[in-house]
């Protein structure tokens, strides 16, 4: 009978590293932060005069971060709303407007928040106040 001769047979090391799993494409942020939430002036209050009108509102947050608020003023003149003014970048969440006010007029106004990828959130409720005659 002829010897058999072993066949030889391999085998594989084991890995010597961790396969690194492929990287994930950020998702870009295309979505604007909430609406800000007014605190005061709002509900139509009356304020005195002189006017020392601080308009306030709570912030918000957004996972690219806040940038900033834009603010719309708005005076009601002859029936119709009329802008005032409008200011960005505003980085507080409260904005001194005395100078912009006066004495017997009524006002209308509303903020919106932008991310720091440069996102307008949409704009908070309308909030309203009025300032009396002297």
């Amino acid at each position: 009978t002829p010897t058999r001769t072993p066949t030889a047979t391999s085998t594989q090391p084991p890995p010597t590293s961790t396969p690194v799993p492929p990287t994930a494409t950020p998702t870009p942020d295309t979505v604007g932060p909430p609406a800000p939430e007014i605190v005061a002036p709002t509900g139509g209050a009356t304020l005195g005069c002189p006017p020392d009108v601080t308009l306030d509102w709570q912030p918000v947050t957004d996972p690219s971060g806040v940038a900033g608020y834009r603010i719309g003023l708005y005076k009601k003149a002859g029936g119709i709303w009329t802008l005032v003014n409008t200011w960005t970048g505003v980085t507080d969440t409260f904005l001194d407007v005395s100078a912009w006010v006066d004495c017997g007029d009524a006002y209308r106004w509303r903020v919106r928040a932008q991310d720091g990828a440069g996102n307008e959130g949409s704009y908070s409720a309308w909030a309203e106040f009025g300032i009396v005659l002297p």
